[in-house]
């Protein structure tokens, strides 16, 4: 029993020093959205940087399609925290800062907020990866969750 335990945990171990990305690594992508509170689908545009090996940060920007009258658009800064999951796979959990800006007939309003979650990132090629994510902005009178799948290119 102690050398079954002792092997599945080396196993394990091993399993999760898959390849971090590398500290300056940095990626340019776009995402398509749904957010829960304008129920309505977005595009985004994002650059992405590794500070380290581990931690990344995000300026993403994102407009949903006009919908009964209510448009909306965002801004957001976050950091990921990757955790190598197998040689391809990464998960993160994110957090950040979150810019909303929405206009409905004639009133208009903007927000600053946080926002948290988590995703995943499939690397499908040595310079190309897939992401999906879930989000949570927390903005006053605003909060919603926000659906991403997304693809990247890595330089």
């Amino acid at each position: 029993m102690k050398r079954f335990l002792m092997v599945a945990v080396l196993g394990l171990f091993a399993f999760t020093m898959g390849a971090y990305a590398q500290k300056g690594e940095k990626a340019l992508g776009v995402h398509l959205n749904y957010a829960t509170e304008v129920d309505n689908a977005g595009l985004g545009a994002f650059f992405m940087y590794n500070f380290t090996d581990a931690l990344r940060g995000e300026v993403a920007g994102d407009y949903y399609f006009k919908r009964d009258h209510l448009s909306m658009w965002d801004l957001n800064l976050t950091l990921h925290y990757l955790f190598p999951v197998g040689d391809y796979v990464k998960l993160y959990p994110l957090a950040g800062l979150t810019y909303t800006n929405w206009k409905a007939f004639n009133e208009h309003a903007s927000r600053v907020g946080g926002n948290f979650g988590g995703g995943a990132q499939f690397d499908v090629a040595d310079n190309f990866s897939i992401n999906l994510e879930i989000k949570y902005q927390l903005v006053a009178d605003f909060d919603q969750a926000v659906f991403s799948l997304g693809g990247a290119y890595r330089f």
